[in-house]
């Protein structure tokens, strides 16, 4: 006989919040913890001039479910052009978190998102060839680039 297992609770996700300008930033800000990394990039993307989702809640079909979880909270969402941003810190790291970040871009990117991946070094411009700004801003003019394409043509672009 098997136990029945009781659904974990999942976290109460609020609608999101668009955030455009130093208002709706502090709104957001202000009910949300955000890890020092993904603060650096939400700052940089607001004085930039682009309107984004922090922390947005997407959910996804059953043929992508990962570890049982129905839906993905992406750092970061530019809805115009549909393009996500994670920053990656140390704990992406490990095999374990690589694998299910890859799998979960692979969902990402059949569901029509460009998905980009920025570690510490790209967020805080400790990397001179690469302008982390830049680079979105090349990603919003050449949406017909595959992430692959655009990512080396970038990053060689100062070599």
């Amino acid at each position: 006989m098997t136990k029945n297992k009781e659904p974990k609770n999942e976290p109460e996700i609020e609608e999101p919040i668009l955030i455009k300008d130093l208002e709706t930033y502090q709104e957001f800000f202000s009910a949300h913890k955000l890890n020092p990394l993904e603060q650096v990039m939400a700052i940089k993307l607001l004085t930039n001039g682009y309107e984004f989702y922090a922390q947005y809640k997407i959910d996804i079909s059953e043929k992508w479910i990962i570890q049982g979880k129905k839906y993905f909270i992406l750092d970061f969402l530019l809805p115009n052009n549909r393009i996500v941003i994670e920053t990656d810190g140390k704990i992406h790291d490990n095999e374990r978190n690589y694998k299910y970040d890859r799998n979960r871009t692979n969902a990402l990117v059949s569901m029509g998102y460009r998905v980009f991946r920025f570690d510490w070094d790209d967020v805080m411009d400790k990397n001179e060839k690469f302008d982390i700004m830049d680079f979105i801003y090349e990603l919003e003019l050449n949406d017909d680039f595959s992430e692959h394409r655009l990512w080396e043509k970038f990053k060689n672009k100062n070599v």
